[in-house]
């Protein structure tokens, strides 16, 4: 799973995500600045991670993240973990 903070104003929920998802059993890596989303996706895929995770600010005040399969494409609003 990659996680990509929408910008620097992100990185520390992205953060704490990471470490939720680590606990959980998942292996994740956090996107590295700049963050331009085209630029993560492409990373996403040369790494092989399956999931994308992105935090934009939208999203993050109704307590939810944006996840993407990598596989089909298919993406959805989920809730943040808890």
């Amino acid at each position: 799973t990659l996680i990509i903070p929408f910008s620097q104003n992100e990185v520390q929920i992205a953060g704490r995500i990471a470490r939720k998802l680590r606990v959980q059993g998942r292996i994740v890596v956090a996107a590295v600045p700049p963050y331009e989303l085209k630029k993560q996706l492409t990373l996403a895929n040369r790494i092989g991670a399956n999931t994308v995770i992105i935090i934009a600010p939208e999203e993050l005040t109704k307590g939810m993240m944006i996840e993407k399969n990598m596989t089909t494409g298919e993406q959805e609003n989920v809730a943040l973990p808890v």
